[in-house]
C-alpha cells in the first residue's frame, strides 16, 4: 500500500477518495 492510501485510511476517508487520490498518480 503506498503512503496517500495509508494516509488516507489513518485520517478515516472514504474509498471515493481513496479512488481520488489512486487517480491523481
Amino acid at each position: 500500500m503506498d503512503k496517500a492510501s495509508e494516509e488516507a485510511e489513518a485520517n478515516g476517508l472514504t474509498p471515493e477518495i481513496l479512488e481520488e487520490i489512486l487517480a491523481d498518480e
